[in-house]
């Protein structure tokens, strides 16, 4: 943004849109410099709108404060301009929310299947177990019976 620009966009709006269209609040934003600024509307002009331990700035139109983002959007890398709510938590974008749901949806999903993968393993287990235990019952019997026989042929 040039000087003229910067000028034009931070001193004449300011009082074109306090003085003309009494806009409530006024924010300003330059995306290369990352420089925020807001104002309100008090009596009759602006005053600044002094930004939050955090830097960010706090609107009462919007119930929100406004802030600047350092990272990845669109696939473009820049400061932006986004929204934190009251508790201080950044307000996702659309694609946020929904990358925020596949991941939630993917952790259940492995979540459920590990749940099904240990359950189907112990009852593999138990069927074991009841198959040896009916093997030994087996094994029990035969040798009772063969006890039995040989008792049978000492009389």
């Amino acid at each position: 943004m040039s000087t003229s620009t910067r000028k034009k966009d931070v001193d004449e709006n300011v009082k074109f849109y306090s003085r003309v269209f009494r806009v409530w609040e006024y924010f300003w934003f330059d995306r290369r410099t990352g420089e925020l600024r807001g104002y309100r509307l008090s009596g009759t002009g602006y005053v600044p709108i002094e930004p939050s331990a955090h830097g960010r700035l706090w609107s009462e139109q919007l119930g929100a404060y406004l802030g600047v983002w350092r990272g990845e959007h669109r696939g473009r890398r820049f400061p932006w301009l986004r929204l934190w709510d009251k508790q201080g938590h950044l307000v996702l974008t659309t694609a946020e929310r929904a990358e925020r749901e596949r991941t939630a949806r993917a952790r259940a999903e492995a979540q459920v299947q590990q749940e099904r993968t240990a359950r189907e393993q112990a009852e593999a287990q138990a069927q074991q177990e009841r198959a040896e235990r009916e093997r030994l019952q087996a094994e029990l019997e035969r040798l009772r019976e063969q006890l039995r026989q040989q008792e049978v042929n000492a009389e």
